[in-house]
């Protein structure tokens, strides 16, 4: 699938939806790419503060404001259709009178695939009821979100299609969340904030990990082709189900002052984050008969773990109840010791409580009562040397639990994210304790006056190093298909170095971004994968410190420009670019890695009246044939060669078109 997203959709927290390879169907651009060109005007970039420039302080920021009925009037509709039977749509409606508001909004989104078995369904509705006065306003929200993917299937480096490596494979969602949120007017440059909310979540999955029987048709090949657990006569599939459902409620509530402090400018901020819930989460393995095509299930032979004609091996059924509380209390204070020099210090109290239960018995160590608490110091300062040029340093910590459902919550760019694969973990690990350092500059070139255009130009260049103890990593017990799980690595390091350029030069605007990211392990570990062939006859790899984390390419590239040919009238262009990595299942780096690419996308808009747009997309101009990742896939197969490394391809060339059309 491309990456084009559900069009100018509200984002919430825990809104993402994702679809084949990963890849985020909720939110973010619509398909005509609107450039937002990082280009201030002169002087601006020397005002910046600790907290607009630093990387760990933007979790305190909270997420931008969703769309309302202030802020939205009248009625839009968006549409797009195109390659492998995409269709999405977009209503949004909003409307004001006096100091009330409401606002709707509906999203759909359906793309079939570009390879068999891979399609992506998604749903979205929102909806807010608004009052404001002189001095609060007040916001009742809803938001629900219903998804149907099916991930697509690695397929092996030749490109040669082959019979999917599991089939059925489908992942459901259901979640919905209701937040009452306030702001108020204090005395004395006070502003508070609060919200409170409750929502639920429901996760369905089933995996079918296929088998090849024997030659002498006398059973199934085991998982991994060597250990786990053996198939009786006639078996063609081991079945995977795995159940999520999570009640969340909790509140937010936070005091923000803009004074002074010693006849300072001081911005001081200061609050508390309370979440709590009850999930429940189940995982159960089948014995399958399947049709001669493998494209469905025929009859159930029996449960693994449960029928006592069916060797168990060390897998079970598993059912885990968890109750969990966390809570964060955290103070924050910027002050501008001059007038070219700000300071940003940051204290941060977590406590999470995870009370588990295993309600069948079958596994011991999944039941426990276990409490983490760390305080997060954090500290960073901006200067500017020039009004255009801005220095900024920093430091800053942060812990993070992984939930009992196996959400993570130490991705920085989309912190606790409902996303899939959403597993049952086997045990509460301990916590994620990361500490980052940042340091870089922002700057502004002077106007240059050509001839033809004046030319404006913005650039920003960092280093940072994230080092990480009780990292958790996602990992594939072989003898336990369709049961992946997080698994403590230890020490990890992440570092590396971002740089951009944005230009605006009369009606073209230009983009560049690079990143060099070096991701390592940084204590020994070892893993199970008899796949790799680094692998000793027990099937162990053991990586070791300085190894590179799979799936994470050592330079990224992404290049946007725009060309404004008419007032009406535009057309762009989108590369991106990464180099080579690691296949998943190579955590010792001793294979060949996936190749890197360079894709081209082009895009165009053209405004027919000011409120009619029409668009178009072209993705893969080239139609290059590129693996997004690549993995050892484990689990028994219904051929050899499918056990060989195999790749997740990108999207091939696809066209698309929509419009964009506010009435009312």
């Amino acid at each position: 699938m491309p990456e084009l997203f559900m069009m100018a959709l509200p984002a919430v927290e825990n809104s993402g939806v994702y679809g084949p390879g990963g890849m985020s169907l909720g939110g973010g651009l619509p398909p005509d790419i609107k450039m937002i060109p990082h280009v201030f005007p002169a002087g601006f970039v020397g005002r910046l503060g600790p907290v607009d420039v630093l990387h760990g302080f933007d979790e305190l920021l909270g997420p931008p404001p969703l769309p309302n009925g202030f802020l939205f009037q009248g009625a839009q509709v968006d549409a797009m259709v195109g390659a492998y039977r995409r269709n999405q749509e977009l209503l949004q409606v909003g409307q004001q009178v006096g100091n009330y508001s409401a606002f709707f909004a509906y999203s759909h989104l359906y793309d079939h695939g570009f390879v068999p078995i891979s399609s992506a369904s998604a749903s979205q509705y929102h909806a807010d009821i608004g009052y404001r006065s002189d001095s609060a306003e007040f916001h009742l929200k809803a938001h629900v979100i219903d998804s149907a993917i099916e991930p697509q299937e690695p397929q092996p480096p030749s490109g040669v299609p082959q019979v999917p490596w599991t089939n059925p494979n489908v992942q459901k969602q259901l979640s919905y969340q209701i937040d009452l949120t306030g702001n108020y007017l204090l005395d004395n440059g006070w502003v508070a904030s609060s919200d409170v909310f409750v929502g639920h979540y429901r996760q369905r999955s089933a995996t079918v990990v296929l088998q090849a029987a024997s030659d002498d048709g006398g059973g199934a090949a085991p998982p991994g082709g060597g250990g786990g657990v053996p198939a009786p006569t006639g078996t063609t599939g081991i079945l995977t189900t795995l159940g999520t459902d999570t009640t969340s409620y909790g509140a937010t509530a936070k005091l923000t002052n803009h004074g002074t402090l010693f006849g300072m400018a001081n911005t001081f901020d200061a609050g508390f984050h309370y979440t709590g819930g009850v999930t429940t989460s189940s995982a159960h393995t089948y014995f399958a008969n399947m049709t001669s095509d493998y494209s469905n299930i025929t009859s159930i032979i029996g449960e693994i773990g449960v029928d006592p004609d069916i060797p168990a091996n060390g897998v079970y059924p598993n059912v885990v109840r968890a109750t969990t509380n966390y809570l964060d209390l955290h103070v924050v204070d910027v002050i501008d010791v001059t007038d070219r020099l700000k300071v940003s210090a940051t204290g941060r109290f977590d406590y999470s409580q995870i009370n588990q239960y295993d309600l069948l018995g079958t596994d011991p160590t999944a039941t426990g009562d276990h409490a983490f608490t760390h305080f997060s110091p954090s500290i960073g300062a901006t200067y500017a040397v020039t009004p255009d040029l801005l220095a900024y340093a920093g430091y800053s910590e942060a812990a993070h639990v992984g939930t009992p459902a196996g959400i993570i919550c130490d991705d920085m760019e989309l912190p606790c994210s409902f996303k899939p694969p959403f597993f049952v973990t086997e045990q509460v690990l301990p916590q994620t304790v990361t500490h980052t350092y940042e340091a870089g500059f922002r700057g502004q070139l002077p106007t240059l006056e050509t001839p033809i255009v004046p030319v404006q130009a913005a650039w920003h260049a960092g280093v940072y190093r994230t080092d990480a103890t009780n990292d958790l990593f996602l990992y594939v017990d072989i003898n336990k298909p369709g049961r992946p799980v997080f698994y403590d690595v230890g020490d990890t390091r992440r570092q590396g170095v971002k740089l951009g350029l944005d230009v605006v030069a009369g009606q073209f605007t230009t983009s560049i971004i690079y990143n060099y990211t070096d991701a390592t392990f940084q204590s020994p570990v070892t893993l199970y994968n008899p796949l790799n062939t680094a692998a000793n006859a027990a099937g162990n790899i053991y990586v070791k410190p300085g190894d590179q984390f799979p799936l994470i390419p050592a330079h990224s590239l992404k290049i946007l420009a725009k060309y404004q040919v008419t007032p009406e009238w535009s057309v762009g262009a989108s590369m991106r670019a990464q180099s080579s990595t690691y296949y998943s299942g190579d955590e010792v780096n001793a294979m060949q890695k996936v190749p890197g690419y360079f894709i081209t996308s082009l895009n165009t808009s053209y405004r027919i009246t000011k409120d009619l747009e029409v668009f178009g997309l072209v993705e893969n101009i080239f139609n290059k044939k590129y693996a997004v990742f690549g993995a050892l896939i484990p689990g028994g197969t219904v051929s050899q060669s499918l056990q060989a490394p195999r790749w997740v391809y990108g999207q091939p060339l696809s066209i698309y078109a929509g419009f964009r059309w506010k009435f009312l």
